[in-house]
């Protein structure tokens, strides 16, 4: 998996678009109502990779560690493009 495409995987776990079953009443009118950010995803995101970056820094003393930190590091800057 490319650090693009995990990027993209972490972002639509916490990307929950939910339909439109309620209205917000204006003193005009009804106006649907959807819960549609895609920058709540990405925040959701850049924290769980801050983490994940966070435990493999303490866990240094491994030899794969230095290769994850490296991927995580690519996977956070392309949840920032998205």
């Amino acid at each position: 998996m490319t650090p693009k495409e995990k990027a993209e995987e972490l972002v639509n776990k916490f990307y929950i678009p939910l339909p439109l079953i309620r209205e917000v009443i204006t003193k005009v009118k009804k106006i649907p109502f959807e819960y549609n950010d895609w920058n709540v995803a990405t925040q959701c995101a850049l924290i769980a990779v801050d983490e994940i970056s966070w435990i493999l820094n303490e866990l240094d003393h491994h030899n794969d560690v230095e290769s994850e930190m490296y991927f995580y590091n690519e996977v956070k800057q392309e949840i920032e493009k998205l």
